[in-house]
């Protein structure tokens, strides 16, 4: 991600614990870790892994019969698409509040003096 934008933090936003890598979110994440074991353990038998590459080499494996190759391949995709817009979800729910309780402090501040620093402090506050 940093990659693409250097000027945004670099964590995971569902963990907030360890860089945000591709490996990471899709794998090494605990909930996309417990996931990804779930939906595939079986399917990849004695090929099951939870590094992108061994996955990728997995799925082009020439010799996995039609339903298997079907099967890899489709929960694969749907497992990326669904982690990726949790990953994006999040970020929109803080926005979400964010404006939520900007609009609030805004509103009820013409009406209570005594709010003039609550939109000061809520920056503050979210910026850490």
């Amino acid at each position: 991600m940093l990659a693409w934008n250097t000027g945004i933090d670099g964590n995971c936003v569902l963990c907030m614990q360890q860089l945000e890598t591709r490996n990471h979110l899709f794998f090494g994440y605990a909930y996309s870790s417990s996931l990804w074991n779930k939906l595939m353990n079986a399917l990849m038998g004695n090929g099951y892994s939870d590094e992108w590459m061994d996955v990728v080499l997995f799925i082009q494996q020439p010799n996995l019969d039609r339903t298997r190759s079907f099967l890899v391949r489709y929960v694969f995709q749907a497992a990326i698409y669904m982690i990726w817009r949790e990953r994006n979800s999040h970020e929109a729910l803080f926005a979400m509040i964010d404006r939520l309780v900007k609009n609030r402090i805004m509103s009820i501040k013409a009406q209570d003096r005594r709010l003039d620093r609550a939109f000061q402090l809520w920056i503050e506050a979210v910026q850490t």
